[in-house]
């Protein structure tokens, strides 16, 4: 758990429904099967 005050901060809706919104559309068409964490970087640390 990280002590940075920033990554305490719960995520809004907005975050997340950016990133659906994305895979949902035709951008995201030449992926398949990847993870995309939406997790404001905390499993980079």
């Amino acid at each position: 758990v990280s002590d940075d005050p920033e990554r305490l901060v719960t995520m809004l809706p907005e975050e997340v429904s950016d990133v659906v919104a994305w895979l949902a559309g035709s951008a995201s068409g030449t992926l398949s099967g990847c993870q995309i964490p939406v997790d404001r970087g905390q499993l980079k640390s």
